[in-house]
């Protein structure tokens, strides 16, 4: 299904239809497509429809006095110029697409996880830095990891005789 008119943000945009309803009706504002058994995969066919290349196409085609009411014509769309490939390889195009936005999907739950965390992070490492619980290298031992030294009382406290007189 593709929308034939509207507003410009909106004429143009593809999907797929799995399921419908029976004797459901269609609005004059879009085309339904049909892909031919064996000859176009129709996830291949959405997917076409809505890259960048056959956007910028589209385009081109819409008429209309205003970005508000623009129309997209049979006739027009029917001049679409997209790859010829066969259905496997239609098929196999979608697979890697979808394997593609899979993993992105994974990474974005990922980096969305590890946002979360992050505070979390900097308030655990403080909490064992102020505890003397963190440990330094010291590359002058051969790289072994030594604990940092012991501070007596506060630290921040400074005895008369040591303290700077300004």
């Amino acid at each position: 299904m593709i929308t034939r008119a509207g507003p410009r943000s909106r004429v143009g945009i593809s999907c797929v239809v799995t399921t419908a309803r029976p004797h459901l009706m269609l609005c004059d504002k879009a085309y339904r497509i049909r892909a031919k058994d064996g000859k176009a995969d129709p996830t291949f066919l959405a997917m076409m429809l809505n890259s960048p290349q056959a956007l910028r196409q589209i385009e081109e085609m819409k008429t209309g006095i205003s970005d508000s009411g623009l129309n997209l014509t049979q006739e027009k769309f029917l001049n679409l110029s997209l790859p010829k490939l066969n259905l496997e390889q239609q098929q196999t195009t979608v697979r890697r697409i979808e394997t593609a936005f899979a993993w992105l999907d994974r990474v974005a739950a990922e980096h969305a996880n590890a946002s979360r965390l992050l505070p979390k992070l900097d308030q655990a490492i403080l909490a064992k830095a102020f505890r003397g619980e963190l440990i330094s290298q010291n590359s002058t031992e051969g790289g072994n990891l030594v604990p940092p030294p012991k501070l007596e009382g506060n630290p921040h406290r400074q005895s008369g005789a040591n303290r700077q007189r300004t």
